[in-house]
């Protein structure tokens, strides 16, 4: 039977919907059974890739503390607040096993799993943050090379990254990471041990390719994307969110199948909201402005929505910091995503920008004055990242033109 989209935004279809969306698909059975040590894995936005990773990694470390190896794990992702994400859900996830371990010892255990961003790593490793990524990762090489007291080489058995397609303005970072794996030591797991590998995971949308749009432009690493694992299926977004996803798919890694939806959740229309206060620039985040949201979010906990599962979603970090104390203004209360997941009070909506909610996902997304005009290099890309964070309601407040090009068959203008 196909789940036809409702004309009510209430709690219950919200959650319906997100019932429907929390399965699994053979691919990512396949892809959690491999124990292959170096893996890339491709696939589209929603198609399962952070939760892939996160499960293979607590599988990973509950045997690596119940057995008490000395085994260390290293996640690696761009996003600051996705790191956070991961963390929290890795923590959450081994605090029993550690619980269980502690009953036996005095001391603490050692922490298995360490979740850093790249440039957290990079400046670990150099002493201090140098602006310039390519001299960063230079200087890194170097520190690596040359100091072998180093506390980042050959210091974890096993490395996963995340959205892997975020680091390609660092130049070779593969190979950066591969000199902390225990395996660049010249010392190898034991022969034959296909029970126990030593992973390198990388986990990668090829769509958000950023520079790499030309052919000629591929990256380093691009025979690690080909010869990749593919993730064909969605499975975060209703039908209704992903054929507005898909207008912006436009792959670097080409596939024989087609990317669709895994399941039969059509879901809650698009709600597209025209605003003509976005017609003068000049109030940009004043209270006015944002009357629009405050709209949506009266309907939204009239039908008992949480606050918790609604995110604002706007074009930077600099309208963010506009919009938040106007909606706390009218009694809205508002956090970024990094304090959502570093704060015991979380349920209030979440505010942030498009770039910096990359790799997260919301019940309910109300995105906030869109680029619609492809005059910029990497508009399709931010749209195909903003649109894809919903999983079961969006809301869209733009122009008048802004919803007519957003609406089109081309997506944008």
């Amino acid at each position: 039977m196909v789940l036809v989209s409702r004309c009510l935004a209430s709690r219950h279809s919200i959650d319906d919907s997100f019932d429907a969306l929390e399965i699994n698909t053979k691919e990512q059975l396949n892809v959690y059974l491999d124990l292959s040590p170096d893996r890339w894995i491709v696939g589209p936005a929603g198609s399962g890739k952070t939760s892939l990773l996160m499960k293979k990694v607590i599988s990973l470390a509950k045997n690596i503390i119940s057995n008490t190896l000395d085994q260390k794990i290293l996640v690696v992702c761009y996003n600051r607040p996705l790191s956070l994400k991961i963390n929290r859900t890795i923590e959450h996830a081994l605090k029993p096993v550690y619980d269980i371990q502690k009953q036996d010892r005095i001391d603490e255990p050692r922490p298995v799993v360490d979740v850093k961003t790249f440039d957290k790593i990079l400046v670990k490793i150099n002493g201090l943050f140098i602006k310039d990524q390519t001299l960063s990762v230079q200087e890194a090489f170097k520190e690596l090379q040359e100091n072998t007291r180093c506390d980042f080489k050959h210091a974890y058995d096993h490395i996963f990254v995340d959205e892997g397609q975020d680091l390609s303005d660092f130049a070779d970072w593969p190979s950066l990471l591969k000199m902390m794996h225990k395996s660049s030591s010249g010392h190898a797991t034991v022969e034959g041990d296909q029970l126990d590998p030593w992973y390198f995971w990388v986990f990668y949308d090829s769509n958000q390719h950023l520079g790499f749009s030309k052919e000629e432009n591929l990256p380093g690493y691009s025979d690690e994307l080909i010869k990749s694992n593919k993730l064909h299926r969605i499975l975060r977004n209703t039908k209704n969110v992903f054929l507005q996803v898909n207008k912006y798919y436009e792959p670097l890694v080409k596939t024989s199948v087609a990317v669709g939806v895994h399941h039969r959740e059509v879901g809650l229309k698009i709600e597209w909201h025209p605003d003509d206060s976005f017609q003068s620039k000049e109030t940009t985040g004043d209270t006015n402005r944002v009357q629009s949201i405050v709209d949506h979010f009266k309907y939204l906990k009239r039908n008992d929505v949480q606050e918790r599962d609604i995110c604002v979603l706007v074009q930077d970090v600099q309208t963010r910091n506009k919009v938040i104390p106007n909606l706390q203004e009218v009694g809205i209360e508002c956090q970024n995503a990094e304090e959502l997941y570093t704060k015991d009070d979380n349920n209030k909506v979440v505010v942030e920008s498009i770039r910096r909610f990359k790799g997260l996902e919301s019940k309910v997304v109300i995105l906030y004055d869109p680029p619609y005009v492809a005059e910029k290099e990497k508009t399709r890309e931010l749209l195909y990242t903003a649109f894809s964070r919903c999983l079961c309601y969006l809301v869209v407040i733009s122009t008048k033109q802004g919803c007519e090009s957003l609406q089109s068959d081309a997506g944008l203008c």
